[in-house]
């Protein structure tokens, strides 16, 4: 888990590096480098977070502000349920595996406004707001793109959606949904700008 996480957030670093223009993860400090090509810079980040202080507002609802991380967290770890790594390896097949992702993928807000609403400060609860709306504008067309290889593969379970997937186009493209028709690919290039966007 913590390798994926560390290659995830390496790959999102880049990609953004490069949309922006810039070259991204290479360095950490004058004088200090984090691995060829800032491929430790993930290692890095996490020690500097283990290393902060970790300070609570004095007037903040304390139990709420020590929670608010780990409703965060808790959305991202459930979807993680229905992900089908192997047709064995997968802990609950839902009917309706996507839409449950989706469902607790957005859990992470409630966290978000938790955490501003906790620290009784009108600025926090503001900037907590201005987030959470801003995850959930992404949210929508996300999620109205995930239709249509819901509607191309006639089922909401992940376990089928990959079955209906295998096999080749031609006997050249691999058989995904994205190479099925202009509007798969659309759809694909629209919730990776949301995703992307809403990071």
């Amino acid at each position: 888990m913590a390798l994926n996480a560390m290659v995830a957030v390496y790959a999102e670093r880049k990609v953004s590096a490069f949309m922006m223009d810039r070259i991204g993860p290479m360095g950490q400090g004058p004088g200090l480098h984090a691995g060829k090509w800032g491929l430790l810079q993930t290692v890095a980040d996490a020690i500097k977070l283990l290393i902060k202080e970790d300070t609570i507002p004095q007037k903040s609802d304390k139990f709420l502000f020590k929670m608010a991380p780990f409703i965060i967290f808790i959305g991202a770890f459930l979807g993680l349920a229905a992900v089908p790594f192997s047709s064995s390896l997968q802990v609950a097949d839902f009917n309706v595996g996507v839409f449950y992702i989706i469902a607790v993928g957005s859990i992470g807000v409630i966290g978000i406004i938790m955490a501003g609403w906790s620290s009784n400060n009108k600025w926090s609860l503001y900037g907590a707001m201005r987030s959470a709306a801003q995850i959930i504008s992404y949210e929508i067309p996300a999620g109205l793109s995930i239709i249509v290889p819901i509607m191309m593969a006639g089922t909401m379970n992940l376990q089928t959606m990959i079955q209906f997937q295998s096999g080749s186009i031609w006997g050249i493209l691999p058989n995904w949904i994205i190479f099925n028709n202009p509007f798969t690919l659309l759809a694909f290039f629209i919730f990776f700008i949301s995703a992307v966007a809403e990071t």
